[in-house]
């Protein structure tokens, strides 16, 4: 249907199913449309496509989560438009024309395969690479598991990381990245190794912590390169501060470095060894609580400045930064004490956010650190950072909040309010939560900032009723809402008014009388109209162009409540969702048919209300989705709902206290049917199974056991079946309560047609060991007939999905896994 409707257009197709193989027809529809692609995203094995089919339009193509065998002829085996390659785990040809374009090339190397993975040829299959991205389990050398000529000059970014041992430093150096102008490495390193040729030309340095056991190294060279590097420390009797130091801060080439920032106990080491930097002439200093603060007599934390010494033997300054850490987690304060390093005599600024979280007892420490810098000095500052970002910038962050924040954010400083009120968008939405009632002084400034835009209103208050300023404000501007919701008692505020820009209208939580003169009395440009309980008009022009309608059946009216006349107010509805339906087709609700142009119809009923009854008289049969949820009894006929399905579900919610039905029928319909108060699931879903004529088309069905058995048995087929997923449960293994394990309910299959796939789900937990796993291989084995190919249990533990590994013999293949189900029994969608 896509396809269709996108005409002569080259095609973006993504695919994401993480268990089991597709259906046949998804197989199918990818060969047939994959010349057309032009970037194509696969989230299952590759055996289920044939990718080496021509596609001379595809610039994308990427593989999620599985491992890909590019063959020779890949993409045809000529060069095409591919530009950018992103798979898991993948094994390379030895030739392949089509990756010759190739410039963004992110794979991830296999742990372990039964061919060669041939990454040495990565560079000879795409010399024009811009991109490269290489992860995973790295382990080898240059020349023999990776490439050892140098890099293609086209490179401006590399990124490689290793989750083992392996000298990605040596990979920089052999491949010659000193020209690329981003390089990444993430890694376990070794304490001696020496990491110059990746810091050759660094201007600019960081050195920081990550976690507990790894480091970050961030360098600007020349030229604008960047180099970052994240890796272990190897920790043994030596300290943190010194593995760095040695690694990083005794490097050879930082003899132009101006700017490094590193943690106290680290430069403190480097200082010690007298490490010199003669260009240095910034430098950030990163101090923690567990090295920066030492105890009082009286158990008051007070702050240690003595390990500040180690400064003076650094040279000559033009600014130092101290960024104080007295917390771990990251929701504490945090404080940055700044000085100007003038003959060893400190000028010192402190700047600390504005606004701090309260203190509690626990956090003494942090109290008396704060305390302590403040009375360093006395001026208190905006950090820089908040006075350099753009108006543009501020504005695009004040758009996540609401009127009464919005209001707060642009009292800050002259700065945030030039932004807040430069931009009137951020004024023509306004949201009012309003508990204890507020003025209309509120609406009128938003107003008064918006400028001519249409307006967006929202007003939320409960009790008591809203002030008569804010009515009167709402009355005024009521004319310019392009939206207005309104969750308060409708009967405050006067619905009739003229409304020409208003497009939606929602009233909740209370009773909405609609008048004849609604918005004027004429048709405007009202399309989407949400109610809780409704009464209609028996004619109203404002309601003529109404494309979404959501609307609950009031349990009590004074004068009717007209629901019967929805179709002629609303000719032109898309969207169609009434709930708590109650009475037939005729009398209380439309007697049909429906409007044409309907795509969505969603209808809940919780009484007596036959919604299937409905569905006939409004011949809803060509609308593309419908939802109804109502009682079943023994005498529903749900078969003509789902009449032509090509693909059904029918799964049970709790203790069967409800059953859930979806079916998707041709041309892309789909169909739900949520069933409560139902007497005998089983009988009534079996009963539905039975019409062979409604589900002659029927191609993939999902089904408890207990529901399949009973349908077989009255000998009813289903010619088109070729996919089947059964649920079993404890119910269905133990009917009369014996604590034993049976498989002879699965005799049932013996009546099913032939089947391409089988799939079961067990949730049984008492019935998963390795006894029951072998018993079930046994069963299944003697039902080839109608099993072709192979046969997927879910349910099992690990230790016995590792047990029971699939054998070849002239059987269907059994293939064991574990997988979770939510509790009312369907499947995790990750499947």
């Amino acid at each position: 249907m896509a396809v269709s409707r996108a005409g002569q257009l080259a095609l973006d197709f993504k695919y994401r199913q993480s268990r089991g193989p597709p259906s046949l027809s998804v197989v199918d529809a990818v060969a047939q449309y994959f010349h057309r692609f032009r970037s194509f995203r696969w989230t299952l094995s590759a055996v289920h496509i044939d990718i080496s089919r021509p596609a001379p339009l595809l610039r994308e193509f990427c593989f999620d989560d599985w491992m890909c065998f590019l063959p020779k002829d890949f993409l045809g085996g000529a060069v095409g438009a591919l530009r950018t390659l992103d798979l898991d785990d993948v094994v390379f040809p030895e030739n392949c024309p089509s990756l010759a374009t190739v410039t963004d090339l992110r794979v991830k190397y296999p742990p372990s395969v039964t061919t060669y993975r041939r990454f040495h040829v990565i560079f000879d299959l795409c010399p024009r690479l811009e991109i490269l991205d290489l992860h995973g389990s790295l382990v080898g050398a240059p020349g023999i598991v990776f490439p050892a000529s140098p890099a293609p000059r086209t490179l401006r970014k590399v990124t490689l990381c290793s989750y083992a041992m392996c000298n990605l430093g040596n990979l920089y150096a052999v491949w010659g990245l000193e020209f690329v102008q981003d390089v990444h490495i993430r890694a376990e390193f070794d304490a001696s190794l020496s990491i110059d040729p990746f810091m050759d030309g660094v201007v600019a340095l960081s050195v920081l912590f990550e976690g507990t056991q790894h480091i970050r190294v961030s360098a600007q060279l020349s030229g604008g390169r960047v180099r970052k590097l994240t890796c272990g420390i190897r920790r043994s009797v030596r300290t943190p501060g010194e593995t760095l130091a040695d690694m990083v801060l005794a490097s050879t080439v930082l003899s132009h470095m101006h700017t490094i920032s590193a943690p106290l106990s680290v430069l403190g080491h480097a200082l010690a060894g007298a490490y010199h930097w003669p260009q240095l002439a910034h430098l950030n200093v990163h101090l923690y609580a567990a090295n920066t603060f030492q105890t009082h007599p009286d158990r008051a934390p007070r702050l240690c400045l003595s390990h500040l010494n180690c400064l003076r033997a650094a040279p000559m300054l033009e600014s130092l930064t101290l960024h104080m850490h007295t917390l771990d987690d990251a929701s504490g304060p945090r404080c940055s004490l700044s000085a100007t390093f003038q003959h060893y005599e400190w000028q010192i600024k402190v700047f600390i956010e504005p606004s701090l979280p309260p203190l509690g007892p626990d956090r003494r420490g942090v109290r008396f650190a704060h305390t302590h810098l403040v009375s360093l000095v006395s001026p208190l500052m905006m950090p820089d950072i908040a006075r350099r970002l753009p108006p543009e910038v501020l504005a695009a962050c004040f758009a996540f909040l609401d009127l009464g924040e919005l209001v707060s954010a642009s009292h800050v400083s002259q700065s945030w309010r030039t932004a807040a009120l430069s931009f009137p968008d951020l004024w023509s939405s306004i949201v009012i939560f309003a508990h204890l009632g507020k003025s209309g002084r509120l609406l009128h400034m938003a107003v008064s900032r918006a400028g001519q835009l249409p307006l967006d209103f929202e007003y939320t208050q409960m009790s008591p009723m809203p002030t008569q300023s804010m009515l009167k404000a709402v009355s005024q501007y009521f004319p310019r809402f392009r939206s207005f919701k309104w969750t308060c008692y409708p009967g405050y505020i006067d619905i009739s008014r003229p409304a020409p820009l208003l497009r939606e209208l929602g009233c909740s939580e209370w009773m909405c009388s609609i008048p004849r003169d609604f918005l004027g009395g004429r048709a405007g440009a009202l399309r989407t109209l949400h109610l809780d309980d409704a009464v209609f008009p028996e004619t109203c022009p404002a309601l003529a162009r109404v494309t979404d309608l959501r609307a609950r059946y009031p349990e009590f009216a004074d004068d009717g409540r007209r629901f019967h006349y929805i179709f002629d107010l609303c000719p032109r509805l898309e969207v169609l969702h009434l709930r708590d339906l109650d009475g037939a087709p005729g009398g209380e609700l439309p007697a049909g048919p429906a409007p044409r142009t309907l795509r969505k119809v969603a209808l809940d009923a919780w009484t007596s209300c036959d919604l299937l009854q409905l569905y006939a008289v409004w011949g809803l049969e060509a609308v593309a989705d419908v939802q109804l949820r109502m009682p079943l009894g023994a005498s529903v006929r749900i078969a003509p709902f789902i009449d032509g399905a090509v693909e059904l579900s029918l799964l049970f919610e709790g203790d069967q206290e409800a059953v859930h039905i979806v079916a998707e029928l041709s041309d892309g319909r789909t169909r739900k049917l949520t069933g409560d108060d139902v007497g005998d699931p089983v009988a009534v879903l079996a009963e539905m199974l039975q019409d062979g004529a409604a589900l002659s088309h029927m191609q993939r069905l999902i089904v408890p056991l207990s529901v399949l058995g009973r349908a077989l048995a009255g000998a009813h087929h289903w010619p088109a079946l070729s996919h089947l997923i059964v649920h079993i449960y404890a119910d269905d293994m133990h009917p009369d309560g014996a604590p034993r394990s049976s498989w002879a309910h699965l005799n049932c299959l013996r009546s099913a047609p032939a089947l391409e796939s089988l799939a079961l789900h067990i949730h049984a937990p008492n019935m998963v060991t390795v006894d029951d796993a072998r018993n079930i291989r046994e069963h299944l084995s003697t039902l080839t007939r109608c099993i072709l190919r192979e046969v997927q249990v879910y349910g099992f533990p690990k230790a016995v999905v590792r047990e029971m590994r699939a054998r070849d013999d002239d059987g269907p293949r059994i293939l064991f896994h574990e997988v979770s189900s939510f509790s009312d029994g369907t499947l995790d969608p990750r499947i």
